[in-house]
């Protein structure tokens, strides 16, 4: 996979364009991707409606409200939020880098090429990720006899593969299409992460008195961040919170990824800004530092003179203030870094708070 990964990144725009296109649907018609949505939720559906079918009466996915099937829905619903959300993020992140054009010290080629490997897929990789889904459903459910994901919502019992083979069809490719397409949007996350993380090391033009052009860059990060962060909100939404030690951990785990998904991509950035900082103040300190020792001195008898000293310290020391309340975080303010933060733990902190609520205000 890292040669193809290789492969991938050379590839320039003008390439593309001579062999019509890279990715799996853009060869296609522009209305191709929309219809894979609908066409994979539809497929989904399904198969949540065969399980609802065949689990203990009546058909809960239809009843109202959907309580018993609300676990069923968010399959459903996981489904559509990370297709959509994984071409959301990779045109996210082409204009993200659009508006970042100017502070970047690159070649044009250069960072077209970063623009291309975050707008575009390769064709073998969603290849891949769909077979390593299917080869994964048809082991797990149909060699091993696995119990499916969700249980019987009304005896609380594992619920098998139907036995009727249409019914078992239909259930394993809509696994098929969860898994391809969950492992579709981490994967197009964790390429978006590490070519932001190849980007944020590259030289950048940083104005220590004004970083709002650097703005864009923080957005990315927290948009790659909020794309596995939401995925998980929606799994505990519909499935609940974990119900054992393993749960928690392995939450936790996730909780953790997702907040290194946005800080790990911004250090070379964090890095640079930190470094233009220190920079722009040894020089306002050493050039405030020259003044005072001009008037520790005898006073001096030119009043243009003293007036120049005067006017130079009035400058110098709101400039200093200015770069010393500098964040080298590429956010507004450190209060916005730490919101962006807060997004990336909002799963784990989705859980504690739903726990706490269950333990302490629902009935037993």
């Amino acid at each position: 996979m890292s040669s193809e990964i290789k492969a991938d990144s050379a590839v320039t725009p003008a390439a593309v364009d001579q062999r019509g296109g890279n990715g799996v649907f853009e060869q296609l018609r522009p209305f191709a991707y929309p219809v894979a949505v609908v066409l994979g939720t539809a497929v989904v559906l399904g198969g949540q409606l065969v399980e609802d079918l065949t689990d203990s009466p009546p058909l809960q996915m239809f009843q109202r409200p959907p309580d018993l099937a609300l676990a069923r829905w968010a399959v459903v619903v996981l489904v559509v939020y990370s297709m959509v959300m994984s071409a959301v993020l990779m045109q996210r992140a082409a204009r993200s880098l659009s508006a970042v054009r100017p502070v970047i010290a690159i070649k044009q080629d250069a960072f077209d090429g970063y623009t291309h490997r975050l707008s575009h897929t390769s064709p073998r990789i969603e290849i891949g990720l769909f077979l390593a889904s299917a080869v994964i459903t048809l082991v797990v459910f149909l060699l091993l006899g696995s119990d499916l994901l969700l249980d019987d919502p009304v005896t609380k019992l594992p619920h098998k593969l139907p036995t009727e083979p249409l019914y078992a069809l239909i259930v394993l490719a809509g696994y098929t299409v969860v898994g391809w397409t969950f492992l579709r949007l981490m994967y197009i996350t964790g390429r978006s992460a590490r070519i932001l993380g190849q980007l944020s090391h590259e030289p950048l033009r940083i104005n220590v008195f004004d970083t709002s052009d650097l703005i864009p860059f923080g957005n990315l990060g927290l948009f790659i961040t909020l794309a596995p962060a939401a995925a998980l909100i929606i799994l505990l939404a519909g499935l609940g919170t974990p119900n054992a030690l393993g749960g928690w951990v392995i939450l936790g785990i996730a909780s953790t990824f997702t907040m290194l998904a946005l800080l790990l991509p911004l250090q070379g950035i964090h890095r640079q800004m930190a470094d233009a900082k220190e920079k722009a103040l040894t020089g306002l300190n050493q050039r405030i530092a020259d003044l005072y020792d001009e008037i520790s001195g005898p006073l001096p008898a030119d009043a243009d003179h003293a007036s120049r000293i005067g006017g130079a310290t009035t400058a110098l020391i709101p400039m200093r203030k200015t770069v010393q309340e500098m964040t080298t975080w590429p956010f507004r303010s450190a209060v916005t870094f730490g919101r962006a933060v807060l997004i990336a733990l909002a799963p784990l902190i989705y859980a504690f708070l739903s726990e706490v609520i269950r333990l302490s205000f629902l009935p037993k």
